[in-house]
């Protein structure tokens, strides 16, 4: 009876795996599909760039580019996590500062803000962190999204600030 038990957890491990692997594969070429039309969008805008003149339609512009960027480190991401699941890279702690990655976010989601009635601004002292640089992107425009998303009215501070020693979960 416990030998029955144990085959089956076995071959539901051996599934379990087979999906993991068929994810992988899946996400890494719908990733690398998806690279290509997002790289004609960036020529487009950029085209449409150079023929605006007027303010309004330049920031219209600059929040496709902003927005392409964006989504391209997303494919970007997928391609790392296929990349980390079948072993190729190993995913590495690194110093990052914050101050660029929270602007970046920021001036990316601040028509999103607009469309809400709610503000977005930053505030950052000069602070850096230990993270998995392509991660600490997504994680970030996720979290300031999701503030957008939820704010109908108001304001919105992305910021940082240095957490007690005791409290760093890692080192």
């Amino acid at each position: 009876m416990l030998s029955v038990l144990i085959a089956r957890l076995h071959a539901a491990r051996r599934e379990a795996e087979a999906a993991n692997v068929a994810k992988t594969r899946f996400l890494a070429a719908r990733a690398t599909t998806c690279a290509q039309p997002m790289q004609a969008l960036s020529m487009y805008a950029s085209c449409w760039r150079s023929g605006t003149r007027d303010a309004p339609g330049q920031r219209v512009v600059h929040g496709m580019q902003l927005s392409v960027k964006t989504l391209e480190r997303l494919f970007d991401s997928l391609l790392d996590i296929s990349k980390i699941e079948s072993g190729v890279i190993k995913p590495c702690l690194a110093a990052s500062p914050l101050w660029p990655l929270i602007e970046q976010v920021v001036e990316a989601e601040r028509a999103l803000a607009a469309r809400n009635a709610s503000s977005c601004a930053r505030s950052a002292p000069p602070h850096g962190c230990r993270a998995i640089p392509r991660c600490s992107s997504g994680l970030l425009k996720n979290l300031v999204t999701n503030a957008i998303r939820y704010t109908e009215r108001g304001r919105i501070v992305v910021g940082c600030r240095r957490a007690a020693r005791s409290a760093c979960a890692w080192r």
